[in-house]
């Protein structure tokens, strides 16, 4: 039985929603919502380069997993945008957006029209590596545990899933592109400055001042056990990085965090 399995999700969007993504984490939030903001313009190209690479491949099953992956990441945009049109209307600077939004999608038409498939197959697989690792250190840290913000809860579901058809990219550059190893590390290492840059920019717009904080957030302990968590996480990032430009560097060899079978569960 394939593992990816496409879900229709449907999440409570209240009109109210407040900036607070992770509890007392601002910059988090911040990052969280920026990663939204851009997912539909990302995932839509993902999928557009997916579904041009599908007739180059010619094992059925990985042909197969390429299918579910683009049912995958066409709810997770779609699900995204409900909560961006929510968000925008707390942006500090809409037309700052408006521009970023404008830069985003003018990048990803732009590479799907004038990029060799080979060049969009390595950013996708540089991405989906690049979210695999997040998401299994955010797992692994709690990043999400006590968080009932809706973007939270999107978000949740959404990095269980990426670390179900975390293969998939990988597989699809490995049989439709040759698996150009140099080539494709140096794109990865592009396209993991390029979202990442593009996230925090839009996140900013959105970064809660302190003083708007609820007051238990804002005590010298709650901020004490924000920033040693931020701390963990910076201090394992380099050595999560390293292993992604790895020759040997494998998806199918991860190990899958003891949440994971719970999280496929709660969102089935």
């Amino acid at each position: 039985m394939n593992s990816i399995t496409v879900r229709k999700m449907t999440f409570d969007f209240p009109d109210d929603m407040d900036m607070m993504v992770i509890p007392g984490d601002r910059t988090a939030s911040a990052l969280l919502i920026g990663a939204s903001l851009l997912l539909p313009y990302l995932e839509p190209y993902l999928i557009r380069t997916m579904r041009k690479a599908i007739p180059l491949v010619e094992d059925k099953k990985v042909q197969e997993e390429m299918k579910l992956f683009c049912s995958q990441e066409a709810n997770h945009f779609k699900q995204h945008r409900q909560v961006n049109d929510i968000l925008r209307q707390y942006c500090k600077d809409p037309e700052a957006l408006a521009t970023l939004e404008a830069e985003m999608d003018a990048d990803y038409r732009g590479w799907s029209n004038n990029r060799s498939l080979k060049w969009n197959l390595a950013y996708a697989e540089g991405f989906e590596a690049f979210t695999c690792a997040v998401s299994l250190m955010g797992f692994e840290m709690g990043l999400l545990d006590d968080a009932t913000h809706p973007l939270a809860k999107v978000s949740e579901w959404h990095l269980m899933e990426e670390l179900e058809h975390r293969t998939v990219a990988f597989d699809a550059y490995e049989h439709a592109a040759g698996g150009d190893y140099l080539f494709k590390s140096r794109v990865a290492l592009f396209a993991q400055r390029h979202f990442p840059s593009y996230a925090w920019r839009m996140g900013k717009l959105f970064l809660m001042d302190e003083a708007d904080m609820a007051p238990e957030y804002r005590t010298a302990e709650f901020q004490r056990q924000v920033r040693n968590r931020r701390l963990k996480m910076l201090a394992k990032a380099p050595f999560i990085a390293l292993k992604l430009y790895m020759p040997g560097y494998s998806p199918h060899k991860l190990q899958l965090p003891e949440r994971f079978a719970e999280l496929q569960a709660k969102y089935s």
